[in-house]
């Protein structure tokens, strides 16, 4: 698996931030909106995150700030158009900086979407993509708005500058029917600390960001990642936050996870769920079908094997965590501390019963000869929460597959749910980001598998590989999927 190092690097506007408050950018901070600026957003029923084109069908989005694009560009967002059978890869298009009217920076000095989210920002029924941003000479860092049309994303766009950003999380905070951005630092800022913005109904011109300090930087190994559901059931969507500090094999004493919750004045102080147990990975949703959202997070530990946690949403947030591994009864296959168990989560309804499921990756398991292969556990919903019963492995050694296992390839570094086919069931996508091609200097895939009864379905199953995109430049597949 690659792991990130993450330098201590950033800058914030001057005056200090006290943990958990939130302050207003000055005008310096005000991000600058493109010549293309558009005046006024048409009456439409806003789109799902994710479709583009307004055609209701998700499209899937494959951050890939690693490859190289045309005009000379270093990284892209690939898009992916969803049809009545999924994913339609030969019509894919990157969305570079370049492609929306930037210019390059010299020798590749720049990378963009490393991190990307998506709502209707503008209201005018096509998604838009929110997309990290780096440039050497810093006009176009931060986050890059690229507003979708009736042919998908368009070269319209604004600039909302800031520190690089590792995470970006786009919910309803306030409950005001519009969608808001949370920017989460990559990098500790001047201050020595990580700190997230947010940008209030963002729309379709820019808006001052608020900034709130989480905590401080105690290692040069350092995550801050997020994820956004309504927990507590009151119409506003809330803020669940991980920290990650490690040393070595694990967590330090540094770690931990956190909530804030929505309300209509944005997002209130934090409540802690867990100290050095929590890792980045995280995922949400109505697992036991009380119409709040459920939390599941990685959790850590010293000793044994990987785990997951759930907690479940009430009246009054977020429950204690309940915990689930490859020794729950009913989960298939041996638990052990080498398949790394937990490394990519997802949640969605799989099998069209109305209840959340639960997709957890182990892309270090073993089949067979096929050592590091990588498989997916889908552990189901029920009335009274997630199970092990029943629960299935979804590997490339099972019947009908659109490949079979390769050697270290990790089948499972990244997972999302969502509907690509327009049926309203949730599909599975799966991605590889590995897998090597004869004599070809691409890598990776992404698996994709309907939704249905009795889901995630074999029957109608297929994968993405760089050839069949497409798209030119260099291709790398398999590491994100934007959630």
């Amino acid at each position: 698996m690659r792991r990130r190092t993450l330098a201590l690097a950033g800058s914030l506007a001057a005056g200090a931030v006290t943990a958990g408050s939130a302050v207003a950018f000055t005008l310096a901070d005000t991000p600058r909106v493109s010549a293309a600026q558009v005046t006024g957003a048409a009456a439409h029923r806003p789109a799902q995150p994710g479709d583009f084109n307004g055609d209701g069908r998700r499209d899937l989005a494959l951050p890939n700030d690693e490859g190289n694009g045309a005009q000379a560009h270093h990284g892209r967002v690939i898009v992916v158009p969803g049809g009545p059978r999924g994913p339609l890869p030969a019509q894919a298009d990157g969305v570079t900086l370049g492609r929306i009217g930037l210019p390059a920076q010299p020798e590749s000095a720049e990378s963009f979407g490393g991190a990307a989210a998506s709502a209707d920002f503008d209201r005018d029924g096509y998604a838009d993509l929110a997309a990290s941003a780096w440039t050497q000479d810093e006009k176009t860092t931060g986050v890059v708005i690229v507003y979708g049309g009736p042919k998908g994303l368009t070269g319209r766009h604004v600039v909302l500058h800031g520190p690089v950003a590792g995470d970006l999380v786009a919910a309803d905070f306030d409950g005001d029917g519009r969608p808001d951005l949370a920017v989460l630092d990559r990098d500790a800022a001047s201050d020595g600390a990580f700190h997230y913005r947010t940008y209030a109904n963002l729309g379709a011109s820019a808006v001052k960001p608020v900034v709130t300090k989480v905590t401080k930087s105690v290692s040069d190994s350092e995550s801050l990642h997020g994820t956004a559901a309504d927990f507590n059931g009151d119409g506003k969507a809330d803020l669940a936050l991980t920290f990650e500090s490690w040393e070595d094999e694990g967590p330090r004493k540094a770690s931990f996870g956190e909530v804030r919750y929505g309300s209509a004045k944005g997002l209130g102080a934090p409540k802690r769920f867990g100290t050095t147990w929590p890792y980045v990975q995280m995922a949400a949703g109505d697992v036991n079908g009380d119409h709040r959202a459920d939390l599941v997070v990685r959790k850590y530990a010293a000793k044994g094997p990987w785990q997951i946690a759930v907690l479940y949403g009430g009246k009054a947030g977020l429950g204690k965590p309940v915990t689930f591994s490859k020794d729950t009864p009913g989960v298939p296959g041996k638990a052990t501390r080498s398949d790394n168990f937990g490394y990519a989560l997802a949640v969605g309804d799989l099998n069209a019963d109305g209840l959340a499921d639960v997709a957890v990756s182990a892309p270090r398991t073993d089949l067979g000869a096929a050592k590091g292969a990588g498989a997916v556990t889908v552990l189901y919903g029920t009335r009274k929460g997630l199970t092990g019963k029943g629960a299935r492995s979804v590997n490339l050694t099972v019947a009908g597959m659109p490949a079979r296992p390769q050697k270290g390839e990790a089948f499972g570094t990244s997972l999302a749910v969502q509907d690509l086919n327009g049926d309203g069931r949730a599909d599975l996508l799966i991605g590889s980001d590995t897998r090597t091609y004869p004599n070809k200097d691409y890598y990776g895939a992404i698996f994709y598998l309907p939704g249905g009864k009795g889901g995630p379905l074999v029957k109608g199953s297929s994968w993405i590989t760089p050839a069949t995109l497409r798209v030119k430049g260099n291709v790398q597949l398999g590491s994100n999927i934007m959630r």
